[in-house]
């Protein structure tokens, strides 16, 4: 099955004046990655509606066929406003771990860190130290 964006549906949705949009790529279940002209149609929206992206891209070394994944993050207009989602529990196959991280700007950021203090717990600290060293290796 198909699973591309529908233009018409993306830009009704944006129509509604959200704050965010989640994006999520290479996509789990399906297993779609989003092409270069499906991520340039979001990055637009985003642009003319002053939307956030918040880009989840835990999956990204797990692309099958000729699918390249490409950053949401690294397209004109972009950088500003995408907070992106990595894991090193995906990345490196230590599902267990629940160790992730989130890049952008260090104005999302900070408003990302004032959420994530109210709402979850943290990663136990020899996973945390795991994780940066394969990052570093």
């Amino acid at each position: 099955p198909g699973f591309e964006l529908d233009p018409a549906v993306l830009e009704r949705a944006f129509r509604s004046r959200p704050k965010v949009a989640v994006i999520n790529t290479p996509q789990n279940p399906t297993g779609h990655v989003l092409t270069v002209a499906e991520l340039e149609m979001i990055a637009r929206l985003c642009c003319e509606y002053d939307v956030i992206a918040l880009s989840d891209e835990v999956y990204e070394n797990v692309v099958f066929g000729s699918a390249i994944h490409r950053r949401l993050a690294d397209l004109p207009g972009m950088r500003e406003r995408t907070l992106t989602v990595g894991s090193a529990s995906k990345l490196f196959s230590v599902t267990g771990w629940r160790v992730g991280w989130l890049a952008g700007p260090a104005a999302l950021i900070q408003g990302a860190n004032v959420c994530h203090q109210h709402m979850t717990v943290c990663a136990p600290s020899p996973l945390q130290a795991g994780g940066a060293a394969a990052l570093q290796a």
